[in-house]
C-alpha cells in the first residue's frame, strides 16, 4: 500500500480523531463531529477591551497632509465596539513617542476580566512603520510586543487592525470618487499564538481614504462586522472584507488612473474567534 492510500485510509477511519484527542496533552483546539468533520473550537468575545488610535492632524514638518475623513474611522470603529460589548479607550493625534508610551502603558492593564484585546490604528506611515503626527514612525513589532508579553492576555485573542499603506505601488482598475492615500508598512509574520494582524493593504501597496466616509478598509471592515458578526467567525468575515475592498473602484484626486486595494491578514489564532452580538435588524 502506498503512502497516499494509507493517508486515505486514515482519513476514512474516524477513530484517528479519538487517538489524536488522547495524544494531545495541551487540550485539543479542534473536535470531530458525529460525521467525522473537524471543526474549530470557538473563543467567544463577550467582553473585550478596545483601543482606538486615529491620527488626523499632522505637523507641517512631518511631511504629511492632514487625513481628511479620519473622523469617520473613529465613528465606525466606536459604533461596532459598542454593539460588540467592547469597552473602548480612544486617544488621537499622537506623536510617535506618545503612541509608543500609550501602547506600553495599556499593555500593563490587568485584562483578567476581558475575553480579548482589540486595537484599531488609523494613521499615515512609511516603510519603517506607523507614523505619529510628527512624522516619526513606530515599527509594528514595537506595537505588538508589549501585548504578546502581557500575562493577563495569555491564551486570549489579541486583534490588531491597521489602516495604512504597505508602500507606494498602486493597482489600477475602474473609476471611483475622490480619495487620498495613507502610507505604511505591513507585518507578514505574527510573533506568537492567538494574534491576528489585519492590514488595509498588502506589503508594497497603497491604501485609500474617502474624504467624507473615511478609509475604504475601516468602512468595509465595520460594515461586514455589523452584518455578519452574529453568526460568523472573525477570519471568515475578514475574507469577505478582502473581497469587498478589492471590488471597489477607486479614483485618486488629481490622477486620471483608476486604482484598486486588497487588504490582508495574518493569524496565529488557535480557535475561531466570534463576537457576542445580536442579529442586525433589517
Amino acid at each position: 500500500m502506498n503512502s497516499m492510500s494509507k493517508l486515505t485510509g486514515l482519513l476514512r477511519n474516524r477513530t484517528v480523531f479519538t487517538h489524536y484527542k488522547q495524544w494531545n496533552p495541551r487540550g485539543l483546539r479542534t473536535f470531530a463531529t458525529e460525521t467525522g468533520k473537524i471543526e474549530l473550537e470557538k473563543h467567544e468575545i463577550k467582553k473585550g477591551f478596545g483601543l482606538i488610535v486615529v491620527n488626523k492632524e499632522f505637523c507641517v514638518s512631518s511631511g504629511f497632509k492632514n487625513r481628511v475623513g479620519a473622523d469617520a474611522d473613529i465613528k465606525n470603529t466606536a459604533e461596532f465596539c459598542k454593539i460588540a460589548k467592547i469597552e473602548t479607550l480612544s486617544d488621537h493625534n499622537l506623536k510617535a513617542s506618545k503612541m509608543e508610551k500609550l501602547f506600553n502603558t495599556i499593555s500593563e492593564t490587568d485584562f483578567s476580566s476581558y475575553d480579548a484585546f482589540i486595537c484599531f490604528i488609523s494613521s499615515h506611515g512609511n516603510f519603517e512603520g506607523i507614523c505619529g503626527t510628527d512624522g516619526k514612525a513606530i515599527p509594528r513589532d514595537k506595537i505588538l510586543k508589549p501585548f504578546k508579553n502581557c500575562t493577563s492576555l495569555e491564551g486570549k485573542p489579541k486583534l490588531f487592525f491597521f489602516q495604512s499603506c504597505g508602500g507606494d505601488k498602486k493597482d489600477t482598475v475602474v473609476r471611483h470618487d475622490k480619495v487620498e492615500a495613507d502610507h505604511a508598512n505591513h507585518i507578514v509574520h505574527p510573533f506568537e499564538a492567538d494574534i491576528l494582524v489585519a492590514s488595509s493593504s498588502v506589503k508594497g501597496y497603497t491604501s485609500y481614504r474617502y474624504e467624507k466616509s473615511g478609509s475604504v478598509f475601516i468602512t468595509e471592515l465595520t460594515k461586514v462586522f455589523k452584518k455578519y458578526a452574529h453568526n460568523m467567525n472573525l477570519t471568515d468575515m475578514l475574507t469577505i472584507v478582502n473581497n469587498e475592498v478589492s471590488g471597489k473602484n477607486i479614483q485618486v484626486a488629481n490622477d486620471e488612473s483608476d486604482h484598486h486595494q486588497v487588504p490582508s491578514f495574518s493569524s496565529t489564532l488557535r480557535k475561531a474567534v466570534c463576537f457576542d452580538v445580536p442579529e442586525p435588524k433589517h
